[in-house]
């Protein structure tokens, strides 16, 4: 089977999105909070803000 050329963009538009969301995720998310914050403390903070 033979893919055209709007088939073969889309696979390489999809794949690209999958490797940017990966990197999205592996370098603003994947990392844990610190320890010593619990959720209170996280609370206190986001609430202190407004």
């Amino acid at each position: 089977m033979m893919l055209t050329t709007f088939q073969k963009e889309m696979i390489v538009v999809l794949a690209l999105k999958c490797v940017a969301l990966f990197l999205l995720w592996f370098f603003f998310f994947s990392h844990p909070i610190a320890e010593k914050l619990d959720a209170k403390k996280i609370a206190e903070h986001f609430h202190s803000t407004f």
